[in-house]
C-alpha cells in the first residue's frame, strides 16, 4: 500500500504527464464518484477536472460524505456501483 502512494509523486506521476501531454485519456466508461464534505469535495470540482483525463464519464456524483466513500456511505457507494454494472449500455 504505501508502494503505491510512493508511486503517485515518482513513476505515475512521470507516465501521467507523459500520457497527457500526448493527449491519451482513459477511454473506457467511467463513474466517477467523490465524498461531498471531504477535501475533494469541498476544494475542487472533479468532474470538470477528470473531463481532461477520460473521455466517456459516465456518470458524476458527490456522495453525502467525506474522504472514505464506502466507510462512510455504504449504501449509497454501493447503490451506485450496482447501477453502474448493471447498465445495459456497458454490456458488449
Amino acid at each position: 500500500m504505501c508502494e503505491d502512494y510512493r508511486a503517485t509523486h515518482g513513476v505515475d506521476l512521470d507516465m501521467d504527464t507523459k500520457d497527457f501531454a500526448a493527449g491519451r485519456k482513459i477511454n473506457c466508461p467511467v463513474l466517477l464518484l467523490w465524498g461531498a464534505t471531504g477535501g475533494v469535495g469541498r476544494n475542487r470540482n472533479p468532474e470538470e477536472i477528470w473531463r481532461r483525463y477520460a473521455s466517456d464519464i459516465r456518470r458524476a456524483k458527490a456522495l453525502s460524505c467525506g474522504h472514505y466513500l464506502s466507510e462512510e456511505a455504504p449504501q449509497e457507494t454501493y447503490q451506485e456501483l450496482r447501477d453502474f454494472f448493471a447498465a445495459g449500455e456497458l454490456k458488449q
